[in-house]
């Protein structure tokens, strides 16, 4: 059985890029959707604006209220991330050793110093990003290994072993 140890120090960036994937990219269709309204609604605005199209009143205040909610959707996106950072001292800036093996995932370290055993079993799904892999525990709560921690044959074995074992809850975004 072949396994590797790598060190980990979870930063605030990597936080945000897994509350950002929850939010947006873990469901694909959500994405295409928000995208697509809103260039639906910036080219109703823009012909309406510049008199190209001619758009009802109510068509195009609903538009301005929807980029109006994206950019409020925004900024609770960034207060939110802040005020978990400010309550939540265990995440950022702890160092962890992680050993990724056929039987599981070894962690040990952090702030407090403590050391955990993950069977594959207890894992709801994975994904493997450009930047991270994200094993969740539930919906929600994910164990996050940023790629930059691993050499290239860490990844590969990394991405093997759990594609093996998670087979059809291991997904690429």
């Amino acid at each position: 059985m072949k396994e590797i140890t790598i060190k980990i120090s979870t930063t605030a960036q990597d936080f945000k890029s897994l509350t950002f994937f929850n939010t947006y990219k873990k469901k694909r269709g959500f994405l295409v959707f928000l995208i697509l309204a809103a260039i639906c609604s910036g080219g109703a605005i823009f012909g309406r604006i510049s008199g190209a199209a001619e758009v009802s009143d109510w068509y195009y205040y609903v538009c301005i209220a929807f980029f109006g909610l994206i950019i409020f959707q925004y900024f609770v996106f960034q207060a939110s991330v802040k005020k978990f950072l400010r309550s939540d001292h265990l995440v950022v800036g702890n160092e962890r050793s992680m050993t990724i093996s056929d039987s599981g995932i070894q962690e040990e370290g952090g702030r407090e110093n403590s050391s955990g055993f993950y069977q594959w079993e207890m894992f709801y799904c994975a994904y493997e990003t450009k930047k991270y892999f994200y094993l969740y525990l539930n919906t929600m709560q994910a164990i996050i290994l940023p790629k930059r921690c691993f050499g290239p044959e860490e990844i590969e074995f990394t991405r093997k072993v759990i594609s093996e074992k998670m087979v059809k809850r291991y997904f690429k975004r």
